[in-house]
């Protein structure tokens, strides 16, 4: 029955399982599993469903690779290699875009003000001008 229902989803469009159990209303393991039961060929059946490709998944801040399966008989696309480094490239690269200074009068800046590239002198000078209007 949830299967029938998951074709008919799929034919809207290739889905991950998250979407197809945000759809369904069912839980994101269930879903998965269900994916596989349908990858998977057997006497009784062919192959319908395959993996088309893989998307990258931001959930609580760690990237994961999903599944992003299509309607249709086919082979399946290969899952990628993890990269370790890669977390700690996106944060190397965040820490020196924040922290870059141009001047030593920019080190008595707080740490705030530099993450929102902004200076506390501009936020007073805007303020000052909006109150002589």
């Amino acid at each position: 029955m949830k299967n029938e229902k998951v074709l008919e989803l799929l034919k809207d469009g290739p889905m991950t399982s998250a979407e197809i159990s945000e759809a369904l209303g069912i839980c994101a393991h269930h879903a998965s599993s269900m994916m596989l039961g349908l990858i998977k060929e057997n006497r009784k059946r062919p192959q319908l469903v395959h993996i088309k490709t893989w998307v990258t998944d931001h959930k609580n801040q760690r990237r994961y690779p999903r599944a992003l399966y299509e309607l249709g008989a086919g082979p399946n696309a290969r899952k990628p290699k993890p990269d370790p480094n890669a977390r700690k490239r996106e944060y190397e690269a965040r820490k020196k875009s924040i922290l870059k200074t141009s001047s030593v009068f920019n080190l008595a800046v707080p740490l705030k003000c530099l993450r929102s590239r902004s200076t506390p002198g501009t936020k007073i000078a805007n303020s000052a001008s909006n109150a002589s209007t």
